[in-house]
């Protein structure tokens, strides 16, 4: 039985004016870091958990780091089991309208639009 990989992150859902920011993945395959794969595919703002890290911190981190956004409240709204090939990822998902800033890219070389 071969060992596979696992993990854990988290996603954010980020409203202003009933909308919702997305993020468009790479179609390189190349540059494209997601162990899940995706390549090409619009996608939440979202990461990996670091060892030790409380949901919360990694919420507000990841936030940040992928938008340039201050995320100040949030509500968690789910948690997904996601299983890819040898890979096994579980993402706990949360929503905010209370952040402060405007979307940047903050990773051109995964993020394209």
């Amino acid at each position: 039985m071969s060992q596979g990989v696992s993990g854990a992150g988290v996603g954010i859902i980020l409203i202003r004016d009933d909308k919702i920011l997305l993020r468009k993945r790479t179609d390189d395959t190349s540059k494209e870091t997601s162990e899940l794969k995706g390549e090409g595919i619009w996608t939440l703002p979202g990461g990996k958990i670091h060892f030790k890290e409380s949901f919360k911190d990694a919420l507000i981190r990841e936030a940040e780091e992928e938008t340039g956004m201050i995320l100040n409240c949030f509500e968690i709204i789910s948690v997904s089991n996601d299983i890819v090939d040898e890979k096994h990822f579980i993402t706990i998902g949360a929503v905010s309208d209370e952040f402060e800033g405007d979307a940047s890219v903050t990773e051109p070389e995964e993020i394209t639009e």
